[in-house]
């Protein structure tokens, strides 16, 4: 669905017949006409204008799969509307795609990615969260995400995912550790620090890019298996890239590398920039981890103005 970022298109109706027009859409299309082919006239909307206000939908029939997660721990957000949030859901759909195509032996095309925002009407103030869903790409399915979409399968799916699927020696788990192990090993755990296209970037998904993260990827899939999965910087492939990242990244900020409360974290001139996971909350003050709370408040008892940033953008934006 396009919303035109939730602002909708405006439709207006024309005079001598029930046909809608998004007036802006039908005068850039006049404007990229060599002059000699340009209407003398444009449309004749009907007077007072009559106009609605929609989202463009592209509505198909086929098999679907949605998948999001119930509990949510305490200092994590999953909302969409930030971006850290968005690039989970979006790495955790496209890994979910790429594993799932393993296991069928079929091209990821066949196999479509999105994402569904989502409120919770039951909680007053929830933050949203969202669900991520696959479908067949083929009009009215090919049975794939039926098939994903049993319970069973669907958590083999996440295990194989991480390395876990079959017991110890079997092939099961060799494949399983197969599909995992490249992600989380050299060459690619020390030269990936965001996605490329050993992990989660092909020419389908190009649109997501810049969101697309592996490891968060690896976090939701965790998350989804286990509400008490630890989703912090103990983790082997965040420790690391927070190991490589902070110096070079606070020195090039003219920052004075140090530790607050046990996260990295830079000062200068009385200002500190404190380095966080990107799904611990940042938002709400009442929701900041543990790990966020004590760096804050060795940041306070030394007078340093403080100020949280995700490694996810630091990273990205290094110099924002």
């Amino acid at each position: 669905m396009n919303d035109r970022d939730g602002e909708d298109f405006e439709f207006r109706k024309l005079a001598t017949d029930d046909i809608w027009i998004v007036d802006d859409a039908y005068q850039q299309a006049v404007r990229s006409l060599p002059p000699a082919q340009r209407p003398a006239a444009g449309p004749h909307y009907d007077n007072p204008p009559l106009t609605e206000m929609r989202a463009l939908a592209s509505i198909s029939s086929t098999d679907v799969l949605a998948a999001g997660i119930d509990s949510i721990p305490v200092g994590v957000s999953l909302n969409p509307a930030i971006p850290e949030g968005r690039a989970a859901w979006y790495s955790f759909g496209f890994l979910l795609r790429r594993a799932a195509a393993v296991r069928l032996d079929v091209a990821e095309s066949e196999l479509d990615v999105g994402m569904q925002p989502l409120l919770d009407m039951h909680t007053p103030f929830a933050p949203p969260t969202a669900r991520i869903f696959i479908s067949d790409s083929l009009e009215n399915g090919a049975g794939y995400s039926t098939y994903l979409g049993d319970a069973g399968e669907f958590e083999d799916l996440l295990k194989f995912m991480l390395g876990q699927l079959g017991g110890p020696g079997s092939q099961q788990r060799q494949r399983s550790l197969d599909f995992h192990d490249p992600l989380v090993l050299a060459p690619h755990e020390d030269e990936c620090s965001s996605s490329c296209h050993r992990c989660l970037r092909e020419y389908g998904n190009m649109a997501y890019h810049p969101l697309l993260d592996w490891r968060l990827a690896l976090d939701m899939v965790r998350l989804a298996l286990d509400p008490a999965a630890p989703i912090d910087f103990s983790v082997g492939y965040w420790s690391t890239l927070v190991a490589r990242t902070a110096a070079p990244y606070f020195n090039g900020l003219n920052m004075c590398p140090v530790t607050l409360g046990g996260l990295a974290a830079g000062v200068d001139a009385g200002d500190a920039l404190i380095l966080t996971h990107p799904l611990w909350d940042h938002v709400d003050p009442a929701n900041y981890r543990a790990e966020v709370g004590a760096a804050v408040a060795d940041a306070e008892s030394q007078g340093l103005s403080w100020e949280l940033r995700t490694i996810f953008r630091a990273v990205r934006f290094p110099y924002e």
